[in-house]
Order: structure tokens, then C-alpha cells, then sequence
């Protein structure tokens, strides 16, 4: 599912699960309506990114808000199974959203994503909701989000 074609907004009161196995997320761990959006790509130390890239956008559209928080939703909380060591993972780079109703007011909901989806030796999708700690999603099944969501907000890397 890209981001452009998402259905779900973050006004929908109820949430699905992707399977029987997982039970639908409440709804104070999704992220709430939102009026501005802050995108930030976070670069590895030492990273070959040139400095002209954009680095960081903010977006006011709340059609474009609601369509991304509808997708970061719609993903299914990640089962809690051991952690896995993983020597080769790097952190970053990885995009942080940071929702807020204005451009002062407190963050509402903060989303942080690597660029790979879910997996041996990708921990998933970190949420922050009203400043609480949520179970962590699982994105495994949207392989493009990472670039979906970077191409949304407009961010490039060159």
C-alpha cells in the first residue's frame, strides 16, 4: 500500500488488525489528528549525503497529514518476541514525524522509521504517543514506506 492510496485517516475511530493473531491497537496508540508535520531525515555519522539535500520539510496540507498518519495507523503492532542480535545494523539513516496541532504546541505523536521494513534485524516502526512509549509497529508488509513517506513530504537525498 503506497501513501499516496491510503484509506485510513486518523480520525477513524476504529482500527483493524492485519490478522486474527494480533489484536487491534486502542485507540490512545495511534497517532491523533494533527495540523502540522514535521519530517526530518536523521543521517548516519559520517554519511556521503551531500549538504545540499533537503534535510527537513514541514507540512500544513491536513489532507496530506491525515493520509500519512492514516498509513503510520494502519500499520499492525509488531508481535513482542525476543530481541535478536544483529552486529551489521546501523543506525540510520531514518526518518523522524513529529505531529503537532501548531507549530509551538507539544508533540502529539512522534514516528520514527529506518529505511528497511520490519524484519531479522529491523526492530519496526517507533511510536511516541502523547509522550508515552508505544508497542512498536510492524511495516514488513510495506517494503516502499520508508521511500513512499520520503517522497510524500517531499524530502530528496542526492
Amino acid at each position: 500500500m503506497s501513501v499516496v492510496s491510503a484509506k485510513t485517516t486518523a480520525a477513524t475511530p476504529t482500527t483493524a488488525s492485519s490478522s486474527s493473531t494480533r489484536p487491534a491497537k486502542p485507540a490512545s496508540e495511534r497517532v491523533p489528528d494533527s495540523k502540522i508535520l514535521t519530517v526530518t531525515l536523521q543521517l548516519v555519522p559520517g554519511s556521503t549525503v551531500s549538504s545540499s539535500s533537503t534535510h527537513s520539510v514541514t507540512i500544513t496540507d491536513s489532507a496530506k497529514i491525515a493520509q500519512i498518519a492514516g498509513t503510520i495507523n494502519a500499520l499492525p503492532t509488531l508481535p513482542s518476541y525476543p530481541k535478536t542480535y544483529c552486529p551489521m545494523q546501523i543506525d540510520g539513516p531514518y526518518l523522524v514525524l513529529v505531529f503537532r496541532d501548531s507549530a509551538s504546541g507539544p508533540v502529539l505523536a512522534q514516528v520514527r522509521l529506518g529505511t528497511e521494513p520490519t524484519g531479522r534485524c529491523s526492530g519496526g516502526v517507533q511510536v511516541i504517543v502523547n509522550g508515552t512509549v508505544e508497542p512498536q509497529l510492524d511495516d514488513a508488509a510495506q517494503p516502499k514506506l520508508y521511500s513512499e513517506l520520503m517522497q510524500s513530504a517531499g524530502l530528496s537525498v542526492r
